[in-house]
C-alpha cells in the first residue's frame, strides 16, 4: 500500500514538472519569438538588402532581425499582409496603387528611408539614347512581384510604347547585371537606391552609361503616380558616370505589421533616426530620413509604435486610430515566404 501511494506521488510530481517544463519552453518560444524579426527587402544586390544587412546589425544587442531575400515590392506587401513577415520595405508608388483596395490592413508605416531611383542601364556602345530606342530590344523589366514591371510600363507609356514594344525578360538586378555584359539582353531597368551594388559591380568590367531624361519627359512620367518624384543621380555615382542623370525618383518606406509589439516598432524607428548618417552613408541619392518629411513622402498610417516616437519628437502623423488599428499582442511572422533573387 505504501509502495502504491509512493508510485501514485512520483507519478503526480512527474506530471506536474512536465506541466512546468511545458509552460517554460512556451514561454521561452514566445520571448524568442517577440525578439526574433523576419524583414522582407529584394535581391542581394540592391539597397533594400544591404540597407536591411546594417539595420539588423544596429538592432543586434537587443533584436534578431533576420533578412529575408524577396522578389521586391509587390511580394513584401502580400507576404506582409499574410503574416508572413514582421517589417518589409515597400516602394511609395507600390503603396500609392494599394493604399485604397478596399481591404483590411494589417501593417502600418514606420518611416520612410530614402530616394530610390529608376535607372535604365545600357551599354555605352549600344547606341541607346532613350526609351524610344529600346524598341524591339531585350529589356530586364525586374521579377514578376517587384515594383519594376509598373514603372516600366509607365516610362514605355510617355513615349507611346507599351510591353509588346520590347522583349522583356524578367530578371533580377544581378541577372540583368550578368546578361548586360554578356550581351544576351541590351538594357536594363533598375529601381533602386543609388549606387547598387549590381550596376556598381557591371561598371567595373562593362562600360555602360545609365539614360537621363528631359523635364518635360520627367514631368509627364510623375504625373502617372503620386509616389513618383524627379530626382537626380550625381555624377560619379557609378565607374564612367561623369554626367548627372535626370529620372524618376519613389521613396522606400519601411512597414511594421500590426502583430509587432508597439514597443519593438518603437526602438526600431528610433534607433532608424539615431543612426541615419551611419544607414544612409552609402546612399549618393539621399541626404537621409528627416522628420518632417515624413507626412508628405508616407501615404498610409503609421504604426502606432512609429507614431509614438514622432509625437515625442513634435511631429503628429495618421496612425490610423479611426481605421482598422494593430494589435497589441507579441509575436513574430510565420517562417513561410517567398525566397527568391529579386529585386524592389
Amino acid at each position: 500500500m505504501k509502495k502504491q501511494t509512493t508510485m501514485r506521488v512520483v507519478r503526480i510530481v512527474s506530471i506536474i514538472l512536465i506541466i512546468v517544463v511545458v509552460v517554460l519552453t512556451i514561454v521561452l518560444l514566445s520571448k524568442k519569438r517577440r525578439d526574433m524579426i523576419t524583414i522582407g527587402t529584394g535581391g542581394t544586390k540592391g539597397m533594400y538588402y544591404n540597407y536591411s544587412q546594417k539595420l539588423a546589425e544596429i538592432e543586434s544587442k537587443d533584436l534578431d532581425i533576420r533578412v529575408k531575400e524577396t522578389e521586391g515590392s509587390l511580394a513584401n506587401l502580400r507576404l506582409i499582409q499574410q503574416g508572413y513577415l514582421d517589417v518589409a520595405i515597400v516602394q511609395s508608388d507600390v503603396l500609392y496603387n494599394a493604399k485604397d483596395d478596399g481591404g483590411e490592413r494589417k501593417f502600418g508605416a514606420v518611416t520612410f528611408l530614402y530616394i530610390e531611383t529608376v535607372q535604365v542601364v545600357v551599354r555605352k556602345d549600344s547606341g541607346i539614347e532613350t526609351i524610344s530606342d529600346l524598341k524591339g530590344k531585350k529589356v530586364g523589366i525586374g521579377k514578376k512581384e517587384s515594383a519594376i514591371p509598373k514603372n516600366v510600363e509607365d516610362f514605355l507609356s510617355v513615349y507611346g510604347m507599351d510591353m509588346s514594344d520590347i522583349v522583356a525578360e524578367s530578371l533580377s538586378f544581378e541577372e540583368s547585371s550578368n546578361a548586360l555584359s554578356a550581351g544576351t539582353i541590351d538594357a536594363f531597368f533598375c529601381t533602386s537606391g543609388a549606387p547598387t551594388a549590381a550596376i556598381s559591380e557591371l561598371a567595373e568590367k562593362t562600360d555602360i552609361k545609365l539614360l537621363s531624361f528631359n523635364s518635360d519627359d520627367l514631368s509627364r512620367i510623375s504625373k502617372l503616380n503620386k509616389g513618383y518624384d524627379v530626382t537626380t543621380i550625381p555624377a560619379g555615382t557609378y565607374k564612367g558616370q561623369d554626367s548627372e542623370v535626370s529620372t524618376i525618383g519613389v521613396y522606400a518606406v519601411l512597414l511594421a505589421s500590426d502583430r509587432l509589439d508597439d514597443d519593438v516598432v518603437y526602438k526600431i524607428t528610433k534607433d532608424i533616426y539615431d543612426h541615419s548618417a551611419e544607414l544612409n552613408e552609402h546612399i549618393s541619392t539621399s541626404n537621409g530620413i528627416e522628420l518632417d518629411k515624413e507626412k508628405e513622402n508616407v501615404v498610409i498610417p503609421f504604426h502606432e509604435g512609429a507614431s509614438k516616437y514622432y509625437k515625442e519628437q513634435g511631429v503628429n502623423v495618421d496612425d490610423g486610430d479611426d481605421a482598422d488599428g494593430g494589435a497589441d499582442d507579441a509575436g513574430g511572422a510565420s517562417d513561410d515566404g517567398a525566397d527568391d533573387d529579386g529585386n524592389e
